[in-house]
């Protein structure tokens, strides 16, 4: 699941990357920066930075998570699906 999510996460930040580059949305970004306070654009300006060097990792991370999820996940439904299938025998209680 990690090689996948290694795989899978810089492709997924490219298409982010692209996708924040479009001329509409730099206007827009740089419309709204323009309208708020300046404590508020500094923090922005911090979160940005923050986003750019730890981005790709966290987006790794989270795509792991959600592959193991996806994974116990659908282990459970397919066990639950052998057992009314009547493949898998639930124990009796004694």
């Amino acid at each position: 699941m990690t090689e996948l999510a290694r795989w899978l996460a810089p492709r997924v930040w490219f298409v982010i990357l692209r996708f924040m580059r479009l001329p509409v949305i730099r206007r827009i970004r740089r419309g709204w920066m323009r309208r708020i306070p300046e404590p508020t654009r500094l923090r922005m300006i911090r979160q940005d930075r923050f986003a750019r060097r730890y981005g790709l990792a966290v987006l790794q991370f989270s795509l792991t998570l959600m592959l193991a999820s996806f994974a116990i996940t659908g282990s459970y439904f397919v066990a639950l699906w052998l057992v009314n299938a009547g493949i898998l025998v639930q124990p009796q209680p004694r």
